[in-house]
């Protein structure tokens, strides 16, 4: 099958093909599952990204036509403790009514009267103390602060705050609020429905133009990325004081509900906002706080003047008092507050770049999910593991980029975060399964590799025992004498010697003699000594024995046995003083492997019997080892040798020599 789709020969055979299908199998389905069922790391993973997209995104600034009046700490320090008194209110809207905004926006809810009112003062003062209190010289209408700020809201077109509880019996003030005439699609929305509803006290909410609710929804990672527009309540729909600005900037009474290829959207006037099936519209922000053009409350009630950089503007008032507790986490700054998100998504809205996610981005999710894990498995199977890797990295890329490009250019936002993580997660459990695969496979053939060499080794020694019928046993004696001589200096941690190198020592030992194949029968089975010339003659197994060596070594893949046997058949008749054979070497300048074979191979010699001689002692091959400390053998070596001797006694009493006849 995964010739057939990619057109490729599989690289990996067998077990390792089925496991990475298999795996990718199971990866590619859970990643579908996952971003089918939304479950909590994918709308995480989502919303990171879309924070991302956002960011690389963000206009310079914001639409020149709204503009903020901020209640800050400096306005509230200035003028007095919150809440301010509603003549107060009044002041600052009849200074910004001045200026001739094109509409004014109140983001503050007034559900309480205004206990510092005269009116509310007389009445305390009867109720408490049953005293009728007046006062004198006070002009017409200041004694109810609230009816004072009512009646100035009426002169301008302005619009006010509501506020929807979801409560089984919400709170509701008794105020009537003007019901939304929707058109269109109304059975597509899906909006929150509301149990009840907190409005302004009524003398400020009957001088208000109209109204609109200013509930938030953050996101469970407790971020702000999308507004309501849409509250249902009591089978009637109510708009946010977004939607009710936008209706009073395109002078609309009503909107409709409409769809197109990527979902919903409303349509006021010449304006058309998309909103998900919840009636909900995602923001875009264009940086942190203060990013929309704002003023400070306390420089408008100061001005001397009309505050001309109001003219024409849709105005919003709102605090970011931290004391006040309308402070927002969004993706551009953690206190955004309320009027600046409301005056992000005006902006986002009258400049028609207002984010969506399409209404069939879900399937889309599963089928991108599922197409990124096909895509890397198939790489897998097919390809080299660098050039699957590549792919996968690439497959990803893809991926994020389009969702990044469409976002861009369409303000479409496509969940790439199933198909990124999958084809991330893919590269690495893929890439770890071949990696084990290909160390068993490596481990494997060096285990035969090494099978073949100890075979190698055992041919090429049994060769040299036949050759040499008396000496049968001396090869592995001596294979365990040089391992217990190196075991005891590495204890003493001289010579550097690693658990690596006495492993090659021993593999190693056996060839130390194999150059007396080419020695003739004539000498190498002659049963008594050897004349001089005949020794002469013998001594060169020495140098037949490199030669053999250096053969194989050229004509195999390296081996660092052979390359140590080598060394051992060259030098292991070499003394410390110089006076060995072939080339008189000395002191260190003898390899450590052919001093130890030395030692090993003399006192084997010693203690075995032969036609021509009887075996000496364990104590008198001793005390001949000892006589050669500093003259035949390595001082360090015959150290070892002492600190183990017992062992060597017990390894040559168990000799297979066969008897002297």
């Amino acid at each position: 099958m995964i010739r057939a789709v990619a057109g490729l020969q599989p690289r990996i055979q067998g077990r390792p093909l089925r496991t990475v299908i298999l795996v990718g199998l199971l990866c590619t389905m859970l990643g579908a599952v996952l971003a089918g069922m939304r479950a909590p790391p994918v709308p995480l993973a989502d919303n990171l990204l879309y924070d991302a997209f956002s960011s690389l995104n963000a206009r310079s600034e914001a639409d020149d036509r709204i503009a903020v009046v901020d209640i800050d700490d400096a306005s509230i320090a200035a003028v007095g403790q919150w809440p301010w008194p509603r003549y107060r209110m009044a002041a600052l809207i009849e200074k910004i009514a001045s200026a001739q905004p094109a509409s004014i926006g109140v983001d503050i809810l007034f559900a309480e009267t205004d206990q510092s009112s005269l009116a509310s003062m007389r009445q305390r003062f009867r109720r408490d103390f049953g005293l009728d209190i007046g006062f004198t010289g006070i002009p017409d209408g200041l004694e109810d602060n609230d009816g004072y700020l009512g009646h100035v809201l009426s002169k301008a077109p302005v619009l006010g705050s509501v506020y929807f509880t979801f409560m089984e019996h919400g709170a509701d003030t008794g105020c009537l609020l003007e019901p939304l005439r929707v058109a269109g699609a109304i059975g597509a929305l899906h909006p929150p429905q509301a149990g009840g509803v907190l409005c302004n006290v009524p003398p400020i909410q009957r001088g208000l133009s109209s109204a609109g609710f200013i509930n938030t929804q953050p996101d469970p990672d407790g971020r702000l990325r999308r507004l309501p527009l849409l509250i249902e309540h009591a089978g009637v729909l109510y708009p946010s004081f977004t939607l009710a600005l936008v209706m009073m900037h395109e002078s609309a009474d009503s909107i409709a509900i409409d769809r197109d290829f990527y979902g919903l959207f409303i349509r006021v006037g010449g304006l058309s906002i998309p909103i998900t099936r919840e009636g909900h519209a995602l923001l875009r922000f264009y940086g942190p706080a203060r990013s929309v053009t704002s003023y400070s409350a306390k420089s408008v009630l100061q001005s001397a003047g009309i505050p001309s950089p109001l003219a024409g503007r849709h105005v919003l008032v709102g605090s970011s008092a931290a004391g006040l507790n309308d402070l927002h986490h969004t993706s551009s700054d953690a206190h955004l507050s309320g009027a600046e998100t409301q005056a992000t998504l005006i902006s986002n809205i009258l400049a028609g770049s207002v984010p969506r996610v399409p209404s069939w981005n879900g399937f889309y999710h599963i089928f991108a999910t599922m197409a990124a894990g096909a895509a890397v498995t198939a790489l897998f199977a097919c390809v080299t593991p660098a050039a699957a890797a590549l792919g996968a990295l690439l497959t990803g890329a893809f991926f994020l980029g389009m969702s990044g490009m469409l976002f861009r250019l369409e303000h479409v936002y496509l969940s790439a975060a199933g198909p990124v993580a999958t084809a991330f997660i893919l590269l690495m459990a893929l890439s770890t399964i071949l990696y084990i695969a290909e160390n068993r496979r490596s481990l494997a053939s060096l285990r035969r590799l090494v099978r073949a060499q100890r075979q190698t080794l055992s041919s090429m020694a049994a060769v040299a025992e036949k050759r040499d019928p008396y000496t049968g046993g001396h090869i592995s004696r001596t294979q365990k004498y040089v391992r217990m001589l190196a075991e005891q200096l590495a204890r003493r941690g001289t010579h550097g010697i690693s658990q690596e190198y006495i492993e090659l020592l021993y593999l190693s030992a056996p060839l130390h003699d194999v150059g007396k194949v080419a020695m003739p029968d004539s000498i190498l089975l002659k049963p008594g000594q050897l004349t001089e010339s005949e020794f002469e003659l013998m001594k060169k197994h020495a140098e037949h024995g490199h030669a053999i060596m250096e053969a194989a070594v050229e004509s195999s893949d390296g081996g660092e046995f052979l390359a140590m046997a080598k060394e051992i058949a060259m030098t292991h008749h070499e003394r410390w003083d110089g006076s060995g054979y072939p080339r008189g070497l000395r002191g260190t300048e003898i390899p450590l492997s052919g001093r130890l074979m030395a030692l090993a191979d003399v006192y084997d010699a010693l203690v075995s019997s032969r036609l021509y001689k009887k075996p000496y002692s364990h104590e008198k091959a001793r005390e001949v080892i000892v006589d050669g400390s500093g003259t035949h053998f390595d001082p360090d070596i015959v150290a070892a040798f002492l600190a183990c001797e017992e062992e060597f006694d017990r390894i040559a009493r168990g000799s297979d020599d066969p008897p002297n006849d």
